[in-house]
């Protein structure tokens, strides 16, 4: 019950770390990554979009460890799963797709988040493994 609690925290941390790194105003087009200065590069719009869909399915993973742990499903670590997969996929696009094309450094707020999200990904995978 610890660890699951442990990763209801880790899971609500990265969702904030995400919408902390869409709503910074510290990008490189010196606004947030979806205000008006940023909205019409496509390079940003994508980013955003991008890290909106991660911050909301690593809300979604801390909801359904809540349901697991009040239900106790097994379903629900199994669906947390994939969405922690889908989100490290997506979080990586968007860094990856950010420094191709923008800067090499990615805010760090973005890069710990879905650092975060992989590290979810990781600890699941090897937790549900057996």
């Amino acid at each position: 019950m610890n660890r699951l609690v442990g990763l209801i925290f880790l899971s609500f941390v990265a969702s904030i770390l995400i919408f902390l790194a869409v709503g910074y105003r510290g990008w490189s087009c010196n606004d947030a990554i979806l205000g008006p200065l940023c909205y019409s590069d496509n390079v940003y719009y994508t980013i955003g979009i991008l890290l909106i869909c991660v911050g909301l399915l690593a809300f979604f993973m801390a909801i359904l460890f809540i349901h697991y742990l009040v239900e106790g499903f097994n379903w629900s670590i199994y669906v947390a799963m994939f969405c922690s997969s889908v989100a490290v996929i997506l979080g990586l696009a968007a860094v990856v797709y950010f420094i191709y094309n923008k800067d090499y450094a990615c805010p760090y707020i973005a890069a710990l988040g879905v650092g975060m999200a992989a590290g979810l990904f990781t600890l699941l995978s090897f937790e549900n493994s057996e």
